[in-house]
């Protein structure tokens, strides 16, 4: 269950519906863009996702962003109880969502809710930046869920440190008891699809373009940057290493080429 990713027009949500459901099994939140632009261009990614990537001056702290997110996050819920049948997991994902868990509990009071973070949790330092009243009701909303997982040790531990000083609430080996409720912290790093890679690169094409690049490349050294293009990849800096990289040790002038990817990400924000 999701958001398309896009404004799609009145006239083309039931086909654009029925193809999601039939093709992917998914079921289709179809936003204005005056809510795309609050919630995703706005809060989810001028204020959340700046703030917790360590980036506080890129922040932007609107009112009518929040709103926009809590709207969002009503209307994810409404979706739920629609669909929602007793037994059902519900699996929460992402800081787009930090509110959903907290109102589909307040629904649905003995739901199984699971919620993942895919990006990190900030410090306390960084996340107290939020205004009081925001960083109270994130945390709450969250604590909807019986089990809270983040990809590392340090998020788990910067998520329960803000817990108990917002929240003031304690915990025992991971464990946080809310609203009479025990809730599972954990941390579960993600790996990749080891084979799809290796079968990759053996695949013919992939050799074929290797073979090429060596060829390109003689003896020189290759220093190689796949990212999407986005200020938390550091991608300027990068750039601006190798420079300096060059004017420090002018003998590998020549003999080391850089070749950066670079893809396309959250065009839509400025």
């Amino acid at each position: 269950m999701g958001w398309p990713g896009a404004s799609v027009k009145q006239a083309d949500q039931e086909r654009v519906k029925k193809e999601m459901a039939k093709n992917f099994g998914t079921q289709c939140i179809f936003l204005s863009e005056e809510l795309i632009e609050k919630f995703y261009h706005g809060f989810c990614n001028k204020t959340l996702w700046p703030l917790f990537h360590y980036f506080p001056l890129y922040a932007e702290y609107e009112n009518e962003f929040w709103q926009g997110y809590q709207i969002v996050n009503e209307q994810f819920c409404n979706k739920v109880l629609e669909i929602y049948k007793p037994g059902d997991t519900i699996w929460v994902h992402d800081y787009h969502l930090m509110l959903l868990p907290g109102m589909i509990r307040c629904k649905i009071p003995d739901a199984i809710i699971g919620f993942f973070l895919h990006i990190p949790f900030p410090s306390y330092e960084m996340f107290k930046l939020l205004p009081r009243s925001w960083s109270e009701a994130l945390l709450s909303g969250i604590y909807g869920s019986n089990l809270i997982a983040f990809h590392t040790h340090n998020y788990r531990t910067s998520f329960l440190l803000c817990t108990f000083r917002i929240l003031g609430l304690k915990n025992i080996m991971g464990s946080v008891i809310y609203n009479n409720r025990g809730v599972k912290v954990e941390q579960f790093p993600m790996g990749i699809d080891y084979k799809k890679f290796e079968g990759a690169a053996k695949s013919k094409g992939v050799k074929r373009e290797q073979r090429k690049l060596k060829l390109s490349l003689s003896s020189q050294k290759l220093i190689l940057s796949i990212d999407r293009q986005y200020y938390t990849k550091g991608i300027l800096q990068r750039l601006l290493g190798f420079e300096m990289f060059l004017n420090s040790y002018p003998e590998w002038r020549g003999k080391v080429v850089m070749m950066m990817v670079v893809i396309p990400s959250r065009t839509g924000v400025k």
